[in-house]
């Protein structure tokens, strides 16, 4: 490994050159085929280790003022959207990087488009109560509701922990309460038997 790549924290193989990062940016954009913010393409990239970052600021900035990508407003969030000339570049240009970046940058991104498509069903908010705060879950399937939960904490850092657990483990709240509400005792002894060895793990 090069001095450049150790210690921008790159793997081997990673990219240095601001010009292939341009293309590899156009690239994960048009593979998503959906607007990311700039902090979900960070962590694709960076979190893969596939860019030097010093480069990796450059590219993304260039891009921005060539007009390849831009920022877009949409539901309270800054997106990154891949403009024309930025498709042409992907098109074009996408067989002058590495298959095993190309590879990375599929794979890191179809985790992205699960785990985006994941918070497009799920919906976890905190509310300001005069009393404390209220968690509520929302679990949609399109336009139909399969749960609400609304749960009440007396202090804000109650209601985080209750936050982040709605978060990381709703498909199990949602069997719990399933399993709950039908009296299904297996499926709340298989739940229990899942979430025990879980944290045996840990």
């Amino acid at each position: 490994m090069d001095l450049d790549s150790m210690f921008a924290g790159i793997e081997p193989g990673g990219m240095t050159d601001a010009y292939e990062i341009k293309i590899l940016i156009c690239y994960l954009l048009y593979t998503l085929k959906e607007p990311i913010t700039k902090e979900q393409m960070d962590t694709v990239l960076q979190g893969n280790h596939l860019v030097n970052y010093f480069s990796y600021s450059s590219a993304y900035q260039d891009l921005l003022k060539s007009g390849h990508i831009s920022l877009e407003e949409r539901g309270g969030k800054q997106l990154l959207v891949l403009n024309k000339f930025g498709r042409d570049t992907a098109l074009l240009l996408k067989s002058s990087l590495p298959l095993s970046v190309r590879d990375k940058v599929v794979s890191a991104g179809m985790e992205l488009l699960t785990e985006l498509q994941r918070d497009k069903e799920r919906e976890v908010n905190i509310d300001k109560t005069t009393d404390g705060f209220t968690v509520q879950l929302r679990l949609h399937d399109g336009e139909l509701e399969l749960l609400h939960v609304s749960i009440f904490a007396p202090d804000e850092e109650q209601a985080e922990l209750i936050r982040k657990q709605f978060t990381d483990h709703t498909a199990e709240i949602y069997k719990g309460i399933i399993a709950l509400a039908t009296r299904d005792s297996q499926g709340l002894r298989l739940l229990a038997d899942d979430l025990s060895g879980g944290q045996g793990d840990q």
